[in-house]
């Protein structure tokens, strides 16, 4: 009879312990998820003395432990979703201020000044084959001092060069004009 008390005080402690702790759980996704745990842990008290007549528990908990196993796994498969996209963005960053930087060098060497830039790149390529690409870019240059050329052409060798190097058409690189000296730009 003692065993009865003490399996019915088991089940009321954990009832209320559950409670408490779904209560207290505030991510609806997680709190779902430990419902599912929960119950089924409630199940095995509440079968405790049948599964224990047929040493069920035996397999009941190699296949929590097999429920188990698998949560982690999505768990870690999500982590290294988050990294490899944490990865992409860092990745892209610095191959955007390479090219950035090797288009300052192409206007360095045409006495202009690369003011700002952006790089855009082909995601979907980085996605299916890790290869970095990059499709098109804007930037704007303002002169470092008197120039031979006129803006205008100044800025045609420059887009055709930034064209050149990096494999793109020249409709896919947009190359702008700051007048410093009157603050205006073209």
């Amino acid at each position: 009879m003692e065993e009865v008390y003490e399996w019915v005080r088991q089940i009321a402690v954990f009832a209320v312990i559950s409670y408490l702790v779904l209560y207290l759980m505030g991510d609806q996704n997680k709190k779902h998820t430990l419902r599912f745990y929960l119950s089924l842990m409630m199940l095995l008290l509440v079968l405790k003395p049948a599964v224990s007549a047929l040493h069920l528990e035996q397999i009941l908990t190699e296949k929590l432990t097999e429920l188990e196993t698998e949560a982690d796994i999505s768990a870690v498969n999500s982590q290294i979703s988050q990294v490899s996209q944490a990865c992409e963005q860092e990745l892209l960053s610095c191959t955007s201020e390479s090219v950035l930087l090797q288009v300052r060098e192409l206007a360095e060497d045409k006495n202009l000044k690369l003011e700002e830039g952006t790089v855009e790149f082909d995601e979907k390529k980085l996605e299916k084959s890790g290869e970095v690409v990059v499709t098109g870019m804007k930037i704007t240059v303002s002169e470092t001092g008197k120039q031979a050329e006129p803006p205008r052409t100044l800025l045609r060798k420059l887009k055709e060069e930034i064209s050149e190097t990096f494999k793109l058409d020249q409709y896919a690189v947009s190359v702008k004009w700051r007048d410093i000296s009157a603050g205006r730009q073209e």
